[in-house]
């Protein structure tokens, strides 16, 4: 299929001004995000008067306020994008609360892939940035953990998916999937501003993009970011509070797991789309919409990049840099 230049160009700067709003609505993010932390925890230390025998009641105060703090600096911003694109081009975000069995098969492929980038993410900091692993923090009780699940596992795979792929990836989807699932995931790692965890929470990024746009539904991608946030504090319970055999029983059955998972779930996909391409003309005569590659509003891959370095993304990119630099500067005791 050919596209004559003017339509190329019309795309591009289409894809210019998405890039530019998403670029302003990170850098709302970036503001709103510190503030209302810091707006929270003075609302929580100002007032208080609790003692040591009502810990408990502190404790569900400060997660609780610092869940709707991170709830509103991730939905304000989604919502300050639709405002912004009200005379313009916008996607709404697949909301679809139907689970199939192709979600679930795809969730444990990404539980996974996610796991393997985790342990090389681990390996390729030890070996360039070695740091003393202190022991976690022991937790209050049962029902901190709890606490946990609720801010740190439900909260984030909520709002992120709504800011990260209900938005953005949706929002570029036009001018394809692939380049949605690479800039998504891109400023989803950058984002978080945790330079021990880059590679990770961009690999993991890829893997949202995928399921949302494979399941056609964003709730496939919060119950895949749920689970996998969950694990972590479920691990850094046990490696509080129970002994080290433990700790390695409990790594090396969830790792035999999610690959035994992965592998029958690989392998059942790969049967489903044998079956489905042998249904149809062949592979490759299905309907474009249907090819995970296909883009109704062609770009080149240079305005994509030039897209992507708009002027508040570039702003957004170096705020997340700066931050990355302070961390690895107060990490290696210089500051």
């Amino acid at each position: 299929m050919k596209f004559k230049s003017t339509t190329l160009n019309e795309n591009a700067r289409e894809y210019a001004s998405v890039m530019s709003r998403i670029g302003i609505t990170l850098l709302i993010f970036s503001v709103l995000l510190p503030f209302l932390t810091v707006a929270g925890q003075l609302l929580v230390e100002i007032p208080n008067q609790f003692s040591a025998e009502s810990n408990f009641q502190y404790k569900v105060l400060l997660y609780t306020v610092d869940a709707l703090t991170y709830m509103l600096s991730f939905m304000l911003p989604v919502l300050f994008y639709k405002l912004m694109s009200k005379n313009r081009a916008y996607r709404r975000m697949q909301l679809s609360l139907k689970i199939t069995k192709v979600t679930w098969l795809y969730i444990f492929i990404g539980l996974a892939i996610t796991r393997a980038a985790a342990f090389l993410n681990n390996a390729f900091v030890s070996a360039i940035f070695p740091l003393e692993s202190g022991s976690p923090e022991r937790p209050d009780g049962i029902y901190e953990l709890f606490l946990k699940i609720i801010v740190i596992g439900l909260v984030p795979a909520i709002c992120e998916e709504f800011l990260f792929r209900g938005m953005i990836a949706e929002n570029l989807k036009p001018y394809g999937k692939g380049i949605a699932v690479i800039v998504s995931a891109v400023l989803f790692g950058v984002m978080h501003q945790n330079p021990l965890q880059l590679l990770y929470t961009t690999v993991a990024g890829v893997v949202f993009a995928v399921i949302y746009f494979k399941t056609n539904s964003l709730l496939g991608c919060m119950i895949f970011h749920f689970i996998n946030n969950t694990q972590s504090q479920i691990s850094e319970y046990i490696y509080a509070t129970a002994s080290e055999v433990v700790c390695e029983a409990f790594e090396t059955v969830y790792m035999i797991l999610t690959t035994i998972l992965a592998i029958i779930s690989l392998i059942v996909l790969f049967y489903r789309e044998r079956k489905v391409s042998s249904y149809k003309v062949g592979f490759f005569k299905m309907n474009p919409a249907d090819c995970f590659e296909y883009a109704p509003r062609q770009i080149r891959e240079i305005d994509a990049v030039k897209g992507f370095f708009c002027a508040s993304n570039v702003i957004f990119l170096a705020i997340s840099l700066f931050s990355m630099i302070v961390v690895m500067v107060i990490l290696s005791g210089l500051f």
